[in-house]
């Protein structure tokens, strides 16, 4: 019996020395894992002038203030333009850091930013062939409408949209929104619903003035930033990027963006 109490308490003994070796290992690496990278990969689609093209020198007020508050922390970013389907794919599966120009209803996808960064205003593109004048919703009756897919639209867009599914095309990929433009210039398309900033900017830089109309809604939705929620360092990367919006604010340079890119 003596023995064999003797025998438990060296395998007791042998047990916790054994766990005590492991923690010392494990415990330094958990400690460093929420640690920040020096670089990051956030992505979105072509949507100027929030996020440009990776081409363009200017890649629009949001990559612009992304750089700027990850500057201050030493963390270079990577921007990447991904088709928007893609982007919400690949943040939800932790494959990428985060994504730009989140709307609220992408908060399934990743973790947003306390506050929005900017407001997109909804507006309609149609051929100034067709006529067509802004009336509200209710004028969409009988009109054909291209959107790109998974994008977050103002109400009350969104229901006319669920309740309407046969006047309504969606379009994927990396060029869905030049493709949906040219839809509706070449007449294949009666409206094609985005934000007027990015619509007005497209019009006068392809010179399709002449020919297309972009009408203002008033109907606004928030524009957020959001974290992949399956890194170790996620919620820290978000207090970093939240507090340096805050900042941005305070300073005048969230301000000084939007009037640089006629927000």
């Amino acid at each position: 019996m003596n023995r064999l109490r003797a025998f438990r308490r060296c395998v007791a003994r042998m047990a916790y020395v054994l766990a005590m070796i492991s923690v010392s290992f494990i415990m330094p690496s958990a400690m460093a894992s929420d640690e920040l990278p020096k670089q990051v990969v956030f992505v979105g689609d072509t949507w100027c002038p929030y996020n440009c093209a990776e081409t363009e020198e200017k890649k629009g007020a949001l990559v612009e203030l992304l750089i700027e508050i990850l500057q201050r922390e030493n963390i270079d970013l990577e921007y990447r333009v991904l088709p928007w389907t893609r982007a919400l794919k690949d943040v939800s599966a932790g494959r990428i850091d985060g994504i730009i120009g989140a709307g609220k209803a992408d908060q399934q996808y990743a973790a947003l930013t306390d506050k929005p960064w900017l407001h997109a205003e909804l507006a309609a593109l149609t051929h100034k062939e067709a006529g067509f004048r802004w009336n509200g919703i209710e004028g969409l009756l009988g009109k054909s409408v291209v959107v790109i897919a998974n994008y977050e639209y103002a109400e009350p867009l969104p229901a006319w949209l669920a309740a309407n599914p046969s006047a309504v095309r969606y379009l994927h990929g990396e060029n869905a929104f030049k493709q949906a433009v040219q839809m509706v210039l070449h007449r294949r398309q009666d409206i094609f619903f985005s934000s007027y900033p990015a619509l007005h900017r497209h019009l006068h830089s392809a010179g399709l003035t002449e020919s297309l109309q972009v009408h203002r809604t008033g109907f606004k939705t928030p524009i957020f930033m959001a974290v992949t929620k399956h890194k170790p360092y996620s919620e820290k990367l978000l207090r970093v990027i939240n507090s340096g919006f805050d900042r941005a604010v305070k300073n005048g340079k969230v301000a000084k963006l939007k009037a640089y890119y006629e927000l």
